[in-house]
């Protein structure tokens, strides 16, 4: 048994929910729904006033070695998250190419400007950043001088912006991820912050916190072409692939400063270039992101931090897909189309999961005749909400027209 799991079991009830809330980013509200219970009794537990159930001790532990690292994420569990998140990106796909999702977070600038808020303010935070995520905003959308924030607080937000502009528009001309794009990503956001911004680094530096040594500065030069080369395979599982170039730039730290932002985009650029949106790594979980990427780092396991960026990939969709759901909803109130129960239900498989459904997907789910689901899918194609491909019989259907909703 290992020192920290047998450390496990000489620790107490408050000790493990410390540590949870402390590397987790959980407030103690937050804490309590996570576990299940009520503030009131969360709160006795953290004053040893009580002692929880047996069940709830188990799932205080299961946590615990998930927030240091310790839990094992079964390889279906994980394989599971990845296909659901493929599927989600697939409804996005035109003729097999992947240009739909990137133009869609692009030419809707409500979308967009969420995303670059969040991705800029969460990266930037991780990174030391004080400003909040309103003045993050108001920098970013009004270009608003905030008083008593330095001026490279300024531009660490206005060139993280710039370098999301640019990737996207990169990734969207079909350009390839290589040392070039790292570089030019590694100018644009060090640009009038850094000397050597749009260079390696030609001395040695460590990485604080953590005793991971870092590549020698006179291999950078072999290391990255090396790096970029894996990047700009083409894989069935990009998310392992993604996970495994992100966790290795990070050990290598090219550059003098910015390498986790520059990673993070790299990260991001190869999931776009895959058709998944890009992962949403919060502040609040900075704690927990790093004792997965050192965990990567340090031994052949890397479930832990590609778990740990699925969730970040939904939070992206979820950006997404609010909008693209409100504006379903629109079009069923406009055309003052009803709906039945069942078709509801079966609209709402098509929004938030499956990207094409079958008669026999219907029949499981309600458990009934093939002749009465083919009656749902039917009435549903009669009112314009979803198409047919292939027989009636045996085809699939979508919604209908997604990518120009």
């Amino acid at each position: 048994m290992s020192v920290r799991l047998l450390s496990l079991f000489f620790m107490n009830v408050r000790q493990k929910l410390e540590v949870i809330q402390k590397m987790g980013g959980f407030t103690q509200t937050e804490l309590a729904n996570k576990i299940g219970v009520s503030f009131v009794a969360l709160n006795s537990w953290w004053n040893q006033k009580s002692t929880p159930r047996p069940k709830k001790l188990a799932l205080i532990d299961e946590f615990y070695l998930e927030i240091t690292g310790q839990k094992i994420i079964p390889e279906d569990q994980l394989e599971a998250k990845k296909q659901a998140l493929k599927n989600r990106g697939y409804k996005y796909t035109e003729n097999n190419v992947a240009i739909i999702l990137m133009s869609k977070f692009m030419t809707d600038q409500k979308i967009r400007d969420e995303l670059f808020l969040r991705l800029t303010y969460h990266s930037n935070k991780i990174e030391g950043s004080t400003l909040s995520e309103r003045e993050t905003a108001a920098i970013l959308f009004d270009n608003v001088v905030i008083p008593g924030k330095s001026l490279t607080e300024h531009l660490e937000a206005k060139n993280h912006q710039e370098a999301l502009f640019y990737m996207f528009e990169y990734i969207l001309d079909g350009g390839r991820i290589d040392e070039k794009f790292v570089l030019r990503l590694h100018s644009i956001l060090m640009n009038g912050i850094l000397h050597e911004a749009g260079f390696y680094r030609n001395h040695g530096v460590r990485i604080v916190g953590v005793y991971l040594p870092t590549a020698n500065y006179l291999k950078i030069p072999d290391l990255m072409p090396e790096l970029m080369m894996e990047a700009a395979k083409s894989e069935k599982d990009i998310i392992k692939l993604a996970t495994n170039v992100h966790s290795r730039f990070e050990k290598i730290h090219p550059f003098s400063d910015g390498n986790g932002r520059v990673g993070r985009l790299l990260l991001n650029a190869m999931l776009l270039k895959a058709n998944l949106a890009p992962a949403i790594i919060r502040q609040e979980k900075k704690q927990l992101y790093y004792t997965y990427l050192y965990k990567a780092q340090t031994t052949e396991d890397h479930s832990l931090l590609e778990d740990f960026i699925c969730d970040s990939i939904v939070e992206g969709f979820d950006i997404l897909e609010r909008k693209y759901v409100q504006d379903f909803k629109n079009l069923i109130l406009k055309k003052k189309i009803i709906l039945a129960k069942e078709e509801m239900q079966i609209i709402d498989l098509l929004l938030f999961g499956m990207n094409s459904i079958r008669v026999s997907d219907v029949e499981d789910f309600f458990a009934v005749s093939k002749f009465t689901a083919q009656i749902y899918l039917s009435s549903l194609e009669k009112k314009g909400l979803i198409k047919r491909h292939g027989p009636k019989s045996s085809g699939i259907y979508t919604l209908l027209d997604f990518n120009v909703l």
